[in-house]
Formats: structure tokens, C-alpha cells, sequence
């Protein structure tokens, strides 16, 4: 339904993500409403283990935006397909981070 680019702000030099609804979804409202309650929903959350939503809205075609942080780095897939197995040390702290993001988001009553 969207692709993310690489984007900068001109002024401060501060890259980011943007998530950009594609036209074709932009043009229905309830696609539109989706597409900013998961902004909000993110940005309400405030967790480390979940990105900064910076801004969100349509540009001037229409198209609906979200400008998030930009995290660097390999994916978890990518990881695994590089160490072959996780370590149990690792696979642990892994699955901790993840919970406590998951935590953060249902205290604010996001499911």
C-alpha cells in the first residue's frame, strides 16, 4: 500500500524515513484515516524500541505522508541469515526488547 524513502530535511540536514501512501490508496478516505491513525498510534507510544513519528500529512498531489525516524542497520532476517542461529544470549534480549515494546504500545491501549 506504500513505499518508504530516504529523506532529508533541507534546513537542519536531519535524514529520515518517509512513508508514502501510494496514489491509488491516497485517493480513499478510510485508506487515509488508517494510514494517519497508525502515525498517531506510533508517535503516542514513545518507546526506544519504536520509531519517532516527526511528522505526518499530504502533500500537494494529495498523496499521504508519514515522516519517521530513521533507524540504520540489518534487519532481523538479514542478522540471521549472517550468524546462521542466534546465540541464546542474543536470541533472549531480542525477544525482551520486543516485549517491552509490545508492552509500551498496549499500556497505551494499541494492540
Amino acid at each position: 500500500m506504500g513505499e518508504v524513502w530516504l529523506g532529508e530535511h533541507k534546513l537542519i540536514g536531519r535524514r529520515a524515513a518517509i512513508k508514502v501512501l501510494l496514489p491509488q490508496y491516497s485517493s480513499i478516505e478510510a485508506a487515509v484515516h488508517r494510514f494517519f491513525n497508525e502515525a498517531r498510534a506510533v508517535a503516542a507510544i514513545g518507546d526506544p524500541g519504536i520509531v519517532s513519528v516527526f511528522d505526518f500529512g499530504t502533500d500537494e498531489q494529495g498523496q499521504a505522508f508519514i515522516v519517521m525516524e530513521l533507524l540504520l542497520g540489518e534487519t532481523v532476517e538479514q542478522r540471521l541469515r549472517r550468524l546462521i542461529r542466534f546465540e541464546s544470549a542474543d536470541a533472549i534480549r531480542l525477544v525482551r526488547q520486543v516485549a517491552r515494546s509490545l508492552h509500551a504500545a498496549h499500556q497505551k491501549g494499541i494492540i
